[in-house]
């Protein structure tokens, strides 16, 4: 009797499963790529806030309507992935807030997500030293980041559409416009 077709069997299951697991290292660099690249948005959005925000103090004639920023905060969640050190990564979320007239306005950065949100803080409160790492606040605005497999590069989302450097200004220049008009 020919056993050929046995051996065909498992040269079949050891493809699948060699396929299986390449593809799920390729899923996981993909995550690991999208995450590190959250943190270097979340900074580059803070120094735009930062310049509207010196810019809109410089000109503000009440100490009670000047614009308050907290420093970016990185708090590490441990790390990804530890048993592969080609694709380990520190979980990370970075966030920081502005504050002005009670409410608070936060961007938080994490595994790949920039989320935009606003906090009323109540009356002459600030929330500048609040957890926002750890809070459950639902997100004004998202951005997500994705692996573009043609550039091999990560694009930035809003509502699943491709968003550029200029797209991503904007969004924050309207954030920032928003905080103002809100807090006035």
């Amino acid at each position: 009797m020919d056993f050929g077709w046995v051996k065909n069997l498992a040269d079949q299951s050891n493809q699948k499963e060699v396929d299986r697991l390449n593809s799920e290292r390729r899923q996981k660099s993909e995550l690991r790529q999208e995450a590190i690249a959250t943190t270097p948005l979340v900074e580059k959005v803070y120094l735009l806030i930062s310049a509207c925000s010196d810019e809109f103090n410089k000109y503000v004639n009440y100490q009670h309507l000047r614009v308050t920023l907290s420093r970016v905060q990185k708090r590490n969640h441990g790390t990804a992935n530890p048993d592969d050190p080609e694709l380990a990564y520190t979980d990370e979320v970075a966030y920081f807030t502005f504050a002005r007239n009670g409410w608070t306005y936060a961007i938080r950065g994490y595994n790949g997500v920039v989320e935009f949100l606003e906090l009323p803080s109540g009356t002459g409160g600030s929330m500048l030293n609040y957890k926002i790492d750890e809070a459950a606040i639902a997100p004004i605005r998202k951005l997500v980041a994705s692996f573009d497999g043609g550039s091999q590069q990560i694009v930035w989302k809003e509502n699943g559409q491709i968003i550029d450097g200029p797209k991503i200004i904007s969004i924050c220049q309207e954030y920032f416009v928003d905080f103002i008009q809100k807090t006035n």
